[in-house]
């Protein structure tokens, strides 16, 4: 549940924010729930959904003017930027269907990470393609018949420095790269 929609606000629920939101919200329930919160399926997973989102909504009820600033906008820097990421831009795949991500690990690299546990903060390796769809064309007939053209950016979340903005319209800074997210479009800018 990496974004939700909170009366039309999109948030990102980036790691320090999630973690917020679950140590409010699960603060008195018993170790074995917490646990079983964070286990797909179960039926306290989906009652902890439930009250993430209600805590949301109450901290959108109790003030409309900040809750933009305070859980819309994030601005996540240095190690978290790095972990975050791939969650970020696998929700804006989805959300504009403009583009996807690629693992570029083979098998044995991809099993001996999620031994090590590192597939937990890098669900797609510490290095991926994001493929963008450069088909520009609204026309149905060419969507359908003509052969899908991608722009592949490599993103080495090793070099993440910076994710700034909203869910909706944000960027990401790669050291002399920085990447233009928004709904529509992506732009790619190299600083000097």
């Amino acid at each position: 549940m990496p974004y939700v929609c909170i009366s039309g606000y999109h948030v990102f629920l980036h790691r320090s924010l999630y973690s917020r939101i679950m140590k409010d919200t699960l603060h008195h329930k018993p170790a074995q729930y917490r646990v079983a919160s964070v286990i797909a399926g179960t039926k306290e997973s989906i009652e902890t959904k439930k009250l993430m989102l209600d805590w949301l909504r109450e901290k959108y009820r109790e003030n409309q003017k900040t809750f933009n600033e305070l859980y819309v906008r994030f601005c996540i820097v240095d190690e978290d930027a790095k972990v975050d990421v791939s969650d970020l831009l696998y929700d804006w795949c989805h959300f504009s269907k403009l583009g996807k991500l690629v693992d570029k690990r083979d098998f044995v690299e991809k099993v001996l990470l999620d031994y090590a546990g590192e597939s937990l903060d890098y669900p797609v390796g510490k290095s991926f393609y994001l493929l963008i769809n450069t088909c520009s064309s609204q026309n149905v007939l060419s969507k359908l018949f003509s052969k899908p053209r991608f722009l592949s950016i490599l993103i080495d979340t090793q070099d993440v420095t910076k994710l700034e903005g909203t869910f909706e319209d944000f960027k990401i800074y790669m050291g002399q790269l920085t990447l233009s997210f928004s709904r529509k479009s992506i732009h790619v800018q190299l600083c000097p």
